[in-house]
C-alpha cells in the first residue's frame, strides 16, 4: 500500500502571443473559442501572404495532442471526471462537442499539428499565435522566447468555453510513502510535512514551474510570480479548476483521453461515436485486467 500526497500540481494551459495578436489587430486576450479561431485565421492569413514560403498553412493554433490538452478541451465542454460504476466513461455529450470544434477548426487550417513534438520553435517564429502547453513548459519556451528573432511578449490562458468562463485542469506531481517499518514511515512523513511549507514550495516552483499544492500561488511564491507574470496569468480569468482523479487507474486513462482525442483528425465525424465505444472498451479492459 502507498500513501501520496500533491506538492504541486501541473495545468492545462494555452500559450498567447501577444505582440503579434496585436500586429494582426487583436488586444486583450481571447474570451472564448470563436475569438480563438478568428484570431487564428487572422494570423494563418498573414502566413500565407508574406515572404516564407515554409509558413503556409501555419499561424494558428498549433495542438499538442497531449493527454493534458485532451482532458482540458473535455473538461471546457463541461466534461467532469467522476467515475461511473466501476471504471471511467466520459460523457457523451462534452466528448463529441469538443470532437466536432477541434475537427472543424483542423479541417479549416485554424488549428494545426507541427512535425515537431515541442512548440517552442513554432510559437517564437510566428508559426502560432496560440500554442496548448502546461506548466512545465514555460521555462523551455520563455528561454526560447528571449533567443528567437522576434522577442515578442507573450502570456498565457486557461481553456474557454462558453460565455466568457474557462477551464483548466490540473495534473498533481504526488510524493509517495510506501508501508514499510515504523521509523521510517514517520521519516518520511516529516520529509513530507516539511516539503508542504510554505518557504519550500515557493522553492519548488522556482525549480519545476509547478503552481504549489498548499494555496494561491501569487501568495506563496510572490517574488517568483512578479518576475514571470505568465505563471499565473491563466488565473486571471477566475477559471472553473478541476483536478483529476487520484487514482490508481488514472496513469491509463489519461492516456485513452490522449488516444481518443488523436483520433479524430484522422476520421470523417460520422466515427467519432465509434471512438467513445473504443474509449470505453479500453477502460474496462484495462480495469478487469489490474491485479
Amino acid at each position: 500500500m502507498h500513501y501520496t500526497i500533491p506538492i504541486a500540481y501541473n495545468a492545462g494551459i494555452l500559450l498567447y502571443n501577444q505582440t503579434w495578436a496585436e500586429d494582426l489587430g487583436y488586444s486583450g486576450t481571447t474570451a472564448n473559442r470563436e475569438s480563438i479561431l478568428t484570431l487564428a485565421q487572422a494570423a494563418m492569413d498573414a502566413n500565407n501572404v508574406d515572404a516564407n514560403y515554409y509558413n503556409n498553412g501555419t499561424g494558428g493554433v498549433w495542438l499538442s495532442q497531449s493527454p493534458l490538452a485532451a482532458q482540458s478541451w473535455y473538461s471546457s465542454y463541461g466534461g467532469d471526471f467522476q467515475t461511473q460504476g466501476d471504471y471511467f466513461v466520459p460523457q457523451p455529450e462534452p466528448l463529441m462537442a469538443s470532437f466536432y470544434f477541434l475537427k472543424s477548426g483542423f479541417v479549416e487550417n485554424q488549428l494545426w499539428i507541427g512535425v515537431e513534438p515541442t512548440s517552442y520553435r513554432y510559437f517564437s517564429d510566428r508559426y502560432a499565435v496560440i500554442t496548448e502547453g502546461a506548466l512545465s513548459d514555460l521555462s523551455y519556451q520563455a528561454a526560447y522566447q528571449e533567443s528567437g528573432n522576434f522577442q515578442d511578449a507573450w502570456t498565457t490562458l486557461s481553456y474557454p468555453g462558453l460565455n466568457g468562463d474557462s477551464y483548466l485542469v490540473l495534473e498533481p506531481l504526488s510524493f509517495a510513502i510506501q508501508r514499510s517499518d515504523p521509523d521510517s514511515e514517520l521519516a518520511a512523513w516529516i520529509f513530507a510535512s516539511w516539503l508542504m511549507e510554505p518557504a519550500q514550495q515557493a522553492r519548488l516552483a522556482e525549480i519545476h514551474n509547478l503552481w504549489p499544492a498548499i494555496g494561491d500561488p501569487t501568495q506563496i511564491a510572490p517574488d517568483y510570480a512578479s518576475e514571470h507574470p505568465y505563471w499565473t496569468a491563466a488565473l486571471e480569468s477566475d477559471p472553473i479548476i478541476t483536478v483529476v482523479p487520484q487514482t490508481s487507474d488514472w496513469a491509463q486513462v489519461r492516456l485513452v483521453f490522449q488516444d481518443a482525442y488523436q483520433r479524430i483528425f484522422n476520421l470523417d465525424e460520422e466515427y467519432f461515436l465509434n471512438i467513445l465505444d473504443v474509449f470505453e472498451q479500453t477502460t474496462q479492459i484495462n480495469q478487469e485486467q489490474r491485479p
